[in-house]
């Protein structure tokens, strides 16, 4: 096997451009909801008061993460001139693209079409894309994870080990952004590749670079944690980064087998269709080259999987790093040479279902719009979708016509594009209205501001529903955090409370009637009321 042409180098750089673009288009205007507020909070302590060791809330080092994808959006930030959603993901959104054209490398040391299969495949998986157009710490684990695997499969094919030095490398910068998870994920796949291969000499290569990079990034976090706040911060961080995610959780152990159906759709289901038909070729001692890379992609997901159902914490996105895996297996139905009435059949099924699906999208749109009466459904704009629907068929039908040899592939890019489209345009929009919480946050801090008033939140984790507030604060200051209702009343007359909803309802008649609601709306989805203290 010769080593990457040209031609592919070039269709790589071009992959990766478009898929920055697909992944920070109209996001400079966006505001900060969900989830990655806190990550944005950090940004905004380090763009106001530079980096430390630790990203920082509300003045204080936050042990559950280490600074460097704090300081990514930190720098930036600084390329572009501010502090904004799109600087903001532009980081991780650039790991999302070396995955998408790393994907793409794997599948082309085979077969370029197997690799620009895998790469519509993986546009076509929904947390992929939902997790590369936010700011994402986890895309640095699957970056890594699939770098590492390209870097072990490539220099096996090519008999080419020194390549191989680049892994402690990669080990060390996944620790740097994740933490342990971002050494141990990745290690564990190349391990699983290793031994499928029965070469035990680099195997133990592998673990034993783990173990150094491990080693290396938890002294280095550990002098870092004491620096910052002695004996007592470096417990913290033991225990939020590694002994916290082993306390027992609601969550069952099998979570992430049912949830990636829908979670990592469509590749995750279509990738368990392609291997129960490949069945027992995938453990046959005579396999082509084919068939083993799929053994290993096999492997790679199931690693994951098992591996971080260990773990008593469990969230979706932690078993991101398996999406690159999963478009490769499930690009391989439109690879495989075979003739088997099984495979062709569902090849038909995902041929025509790519090849609909702007008209599915197109009906779908329409029928919520038109037979719902969500007023969030409503703000979305039907008609420039159904024109985006309708030209994206056109063009299936007009390409598939004249170019049938191109048939599939064009079939499923067009409804990668389409699919990535209506994330952007459906997807994304509806959480955006249901978690928004910007134009609350201006109108309460205008308030607040001209009564040079306190900010106060009562019965709140200073870790969850504050942290969105602060997101969309023109001006950073920390809250005050009250446990009782009864300590409201120590406060001065000026001071603005916010609580849940819930919370007001359970305020003692003896404190509810010393004020007044001066406002009402949501912090993300939760519904909140303003409270201000009656006037003697």
């Amino acid at each position: 096997m010769k080593n990457i042409p040209q031609k592919l180098t070039l269709e790589a750089i071009g992959i990766f451009v478009a898929a920055l673009f697909l992944f920070t288009i109209g996001l400079d205007q966006q505001e900060i909801v969900g989830f990655e507020s806190r990550f944005y909070v950090f940004a905004l302590d380090a763009w106001e008061h530079g980096l430390g060791w630790f990203p920082y809330l509300y003045n204080q080092p936050y042990p559950d993460y280490p600074v460097t994808s704090t300081a990514l959006i930190y720098f930036s930030a600084l390329l572009f001139g501010h502090l904004s959603k799109l600087a903001a993901v532009f980081p991780s959104a650039i790991a999302a693209s070396i995955t998408v054209v790393v994907t793409f490398l794997i599948g082309a040391l085979q077969q370029p079409r197997w690799g620009w299969f895998a790469v519509f495949f993986l546009l076509l998986t929904n947390t992929f894309v939902m997790e590369a157009r936010t700011i994402s710490p986890d895309q640095y684990i699957a970056m890594v994870t699939t770098c590492s695997f390209y870097l072990a499969y490539s220099s096996q094919l090519f008999q080419k080990y020194t390549r191989l030095w680049c892994i402690p490398v990669l080990f060390l910068f996944g620790f740097a952004c994740r933490g342990p998870i971002g050494v141990v994920v990745p290690a564990g796949v190349i391990c699983g590749f290793y031994l499928l291969e029965k070469d035990y000499r680099h195997l133990f290569l592998i673990s034993a670079t783990a173990v150094v990079a491990l080693a290396i990034g938890i002294s280095a976090l550990w002098y870092a944690a004491y620096h910052v706040g002695g004996h007592t911060f470096v417990n913290d961080v033991w225990r939020m980064q590694v002994s916290g995610r082993m306390i027992d959780a609601e969550l069952p152990w099998y979570f992430y087998f049912p949830e990636s159906m829908g979670a990592y759709a469509i590749t995750f289901p279509l990738s368990l269709l392609v291997v129960i038909g490949l069945g027992r070729d995938i453990f046959r001692k005579n396999m082509s080259l084919d068939v083993q890379l799929i053994q290993k992609l096999l492997a790679w997901v199931f690693i994951i999987l098992i591996g971080l159902s260990i773990p008593a914490g469990k969230k979706i996105r932690y078993i991101l790093a398996m999406s690159p895996a999963l478009a490769l297996i499930s690009a391989y139905l439109f690879v495989l040479p075979s003739s088997q009435k099984y495979f062709y059949y569902l090849r038909k099924v995902v041929y025509w279902f790519c090849y609909l699906l702007p008209t599915i999208c197109l009906i779908i749109i329409l029928l919520a719009r038109f037979l719902s009466d969500n007023a969030i459904l409503k703000s979305i704009s039907v008609f420039q979708l159904s024109v985006i629907c309708v030209f994206l068929q056109m063009i299936a039908l007009s390409l598939t016509h004249y170019f049938k040899q191109h048939a599939e592939i064009t079939v499923v890019a067009v409804a990668a594009l389409l699919f990535v489209i209506l994330f952007m345009n459906v997807v994304e929009q509806i959480n955006l209205n249901l978690n928004a919480t910007r134009d609350f946050v201006l109108s309460v801090e205008a308030t607040r501001i001209a009564r040079n008033a306190d900010l106060v939140f009562l019965k709140e984790s200073p870790d969850g529903l504050p942290i969105k507030y602060i997101a969309d604060m023109k001006v950073s200051e920390k809250p005050i955090f009250l446990n009782t209702a009864r300590e409201m009343l120590h406060y001065p007359y000026k001071s603005i409370f916010i609580l849940s909803t819930e919370n007001y309802a359970q305020l003692p008649k003896a404190v509810s009637r010393l004020f007044i609601i001066s406002m009402t709306g949501k912090i993300g989805h939760e519904p909140v009321v303003v409270l201000v203290r009656r006037a003697n």
